[in-house]
């Protein structure tokens, strides 16, 4: 959750708060994504003042209350406070009492174990992110769909399905760049809602393609040697991003 503060995952503003809630249709994915905001602060930032229960007795709270707290009782109160490099970790500790004199060596021996665990503690965290990577790199993208034109000149990574010389498919993300959108597509002939007359209007349709440039070393090569043909167009479909299965894609964070 620490990492994730930083991540495009996160919702800095209270207007990003409402952009982002606005892209998302069911109450259950809102409040998802409400928890998850809540989360990053007091799990990840450490900051157990703006917990937030997501229920009172045996009723849930909306996503409009949990809305109205990350925005009001977080990001508004909270813009100029300090964010920890580090996640915060627990440990036993000794209670802080007074000092008179120094400090015998029993206590120093004392902090001393306790700094040494939560080092220990970070580095095995370090190290589980590494085994994790793939679903930590999931966790990093952007709740919702970006928009395609939004893609433009922006790296991303596609699950293509490559066939084994043995046979066996294997799912394979390859990295590539958005060079181009291709021409929109058209405009689809609709009866107006509501109207009994045969008056028709014209309707965009979303389109979900873009014109990707693959790194060569994921582009096949055929028996000649002869490498596939780059650019090419893809569509990327909204109900594959940041899923993993074939033909799913998402962003690519940060450098490659």
């Amino acid at each position: 959750y620490r990492e994730m503060y930083d991540s495009r995952r996160c919702w800095q503003t209270e207007e990003m708060v409402d952009l982002e809630l606005n892209k998302l249709t069911s109450i259950s994915a809102k409040t998802t994504a409400l928890k998850d905001q809540i989360r990053i602060r007091v799990l990840g930032l450490g900051w157990e003042d703006c917990h937030h229960p997501w229920s009172h007795g045996e009723k849930d709270y909306t996503p409009e209350e949990l809305a109205t707290h990350l925005k009001e009782e977080i990001i508004k109160k909270h813009k100029s406070r300090v964010v920890p490099k580090k996640p915060k970790v627990k440990v036993p500790t000794r209670k802080v009492l007074p000092v008179v004199g120094t400090l015998t060596h029993d206590v120093l021996v004392i902090d001393a174990n306790k700094a040494a665990q939560e080092l220990q503690i970070l580095n095995e965290a370090e190290e589980m992110l590494l085994k994790l990577e793939d679903k930590r790199y999931t966790m990093f993208q952007e709740v919702s769909r970006p928009k395609i034109e939004d893609l433009l000149g922006k790296r991303i990574e596609y699950l293509f399905c490559y066939t084994e010389p043995t046979g066996e498919d294997l799912l394979v993300w390859a990295k590539g760049e958005v060079v181009a959108l291709p021409e929109p597509r058209k405009t689809k002939k609709r009866k107006r809602k509501g109207n009994n007359n045969s008056d028709e209007v014209d309707e965009p349709e979303e389109d979900n393609r873009a014109i990707v440039m693959w790194d060569e070393r994921y582009l096949s090569k055929d028996e000649d040697g002869n490498v596939e043909d780059n650019p090419q167009l893809m569509t990327l479909l909204k109900t594959k991003y940041n899923k993993h299965v074939e033909k799913a894609w998402r962003c690519i964070l940060g450098d490659d």
